[in-house]
């Protein structure tokens, strides 16, 4: 069977596009995002999205991961947390968040909201939340 996405075919692909996040607290807004750019379209999955797109709270991209749990089918939710968690991320963005990928969130004290649209658009409406 093929992947479906380039993605597939590497472990974890993150680009860095800052060393720091410099301004605001250090922690990092996430938004799930169907593509790779900074005005992509938020994705419906928190825990499936293709991608996560890391701003900081000055509303600046600083990372990107592909997602490398896009097509896990058990402990996503598990998996995701302690990703973003691990990159300091402080508030996640995404259509919709499922109880267990909520739960998991919430167990590392981070905050979640429910969006729709492009995602620096989102990031600019929740950075102080």
């Amino acid at each position: 069977m093929f992947p479906h996405r380039l993605f597939d075919l590497l472990p974890q692909l993150m680009i860095p596009l800052a060393d720091t996040t410099a301004g605001g607290t250090g922690k990092l807004i996430a938004v799930a995002a169907l593509s790779l750019d900074e005005s992509s379209e938020i994705s419906i999955h928190a825990g499936h999205a293709p991608n996560f797109l890391l701003f900081d709270d000055s509303g600046h991209l600083r990372k990107i991961i592909a997602n490398p749990y896009v097509n896990l089918h058990e402990d996503t939710a598990h998996q995701v947390a302690d990703l973003l968690s691990a990159h300091n991320v402080r508030l996640m963005i995404a259509g919709d968040f499922g109880t267990h990928v909520a739960e998991a969130l919430d167990r590392k004290g981070i905050n979640h909201i429910k969006d729709m649209g492009l995602a620096n658009i989102a990031v600019a409406a929740h950075h102080n939340d």
